[in-house]
């Protein structure tokens, strides 16, 4: 008897030993899967206060949110908790800030009245260090070693080596304003002429200059084109080659623009009056929804599954679910 019970142990332990590793591995290779039929317009959104005027917006390794508040004087930057919006720190930084970026570690904050960088660990908000840059610096960007800094009143793109500061390069742009890497090349707007500069990031090689709308100025990558924002107008560009692919027309004012996957979140500043981003579908350009927010709204970012808007004249910033994912399982069948 003894024997029986034991072969029936150890044929129900191999039965359950069996569920367990194919529920292991079904969990272990689920997939995300985005929802495109749910629209952005089911989205409920969530309004958080920040400082005065804010502006630049970008995320730290844990999901934080960064919003740079411009401030008439000394600038600051207010730490939200990307899942409730709880406000977590203040750092204060150099005068007149506006962009932002993350190198991993740590958060770059361009201070346009003072000529600096400021750069603050993202684990604790304290300074790391200040550095000098080109006169009245406007957007800043990452390309996995470098951090890239349009210098616009030195008409020139400043190149740091991220883990020390050390200048690497300087190339001249007459008036650079925004900076956007595509994963090879760093792509940097001259307000001044109307065009766009691609710089092989990895020795500062010019691909190419694009003619483009009047004043350009914030950029996004939709895995495949730029999207250029040329205050009232986008040029959509095809990013191997140069290639135009579309110009569609949004708010009166446009600063910046995010992707959220699926589509290009544009904010209205409307000199300061505007209220509504616009959605449009990245794959075709089509308006797919007006989305309400403060007044003013400069800054947009994703956080890979919501958008913040920052709105400057109301000091607030608005997060909208963009993206709804589920985890689909894969299930491995014996051949």
């Amino acid at each position: 008897m003894q024997l029986i019970i034991s072969k029936k142990h150890s044929y129900w332990r191999v039965i359950t030993s069996a569920c367990i590793g194919l529920f292991i591995i079904i969990v272990s290779i689920s997939v995300p899967v985005i929802l495109a039929s749910l629209s952005v317009a089911d989205s409920v959104p969530q309004t958080f206060s920040v400082g005065t005027f804010p502006w630049g917006i970008a995320f730290d390794a844990d999901g934080n949110v960064w919003v740079v508040n411009r401030t008439h004087g000394t600038g600051s930057v207010s730490v939200l908790r990307a899942g409730d919006g709880f406000h977590l720190m203040t750092p204060t930084v150099g005068l007149y800030p506006r962009y932002i970026a993350f190198d991993g570690a740590n958060m770059w904050i361009t201070n346009g009245a003072d000529d600096t960088v400021s750069v603050l660990r993202a684990s604790d908000g304290s300074l790391s260090t200040t550095i000098s840059v080109g006169a009245n610096p406007h957007d800043i960007a990452y390309d996995g070693t470098n951090m890239w800094i349009a210098n616009n009143e030195s008409h020139n793109v400043m190149v740091l080596r991220a883990s020390d500061g050390a200048l690497m390069s300087t190339y001249p742009i007459s008036n650079p304003g925004g900076v956007e890497f595509d994963g090879t090349n760093m792509w940097v707007t001259d307000g001044g002429t109307g065009r766009v500069t691609v710089f092989r990031a990895s020795d500062g090689y010019r691909v190419m200059t694009l003619t483009v709308g009047a004043a350009p100025i914030g950029m996004a990558f939709d895995g495949e084109n730029m999207w250029v924002a040329n205050n009232s107008t986008i040029n959509v560009i095809r990013a191997s080659d140069g290639h135009y692919v579309m110009t569609p027309t949004v708010g009166s004012v446009v600063r910046a623009i995010a992707f959220d996957g699926l589509n290009m979140w544009i904010p209205d500043y409307g000199g300061g009056s505007g209220n509504t981003v616009s959605v449009l579908r990245a794959s075709d350009g089509e308006t797919v929804y007006t989305a309400t927010v403060g007044l003013g709204p400069l800054g947009v970012a994703f956080d890979d599954e919501n958008i913040w808007v920052s709105s400057s004249g109301s000091d607030t910033v608005t997060k909208f679910r963009a993206i709804y994912k589920v985890f689909l399982p894969v299930i491995l069948q014996d051949s």
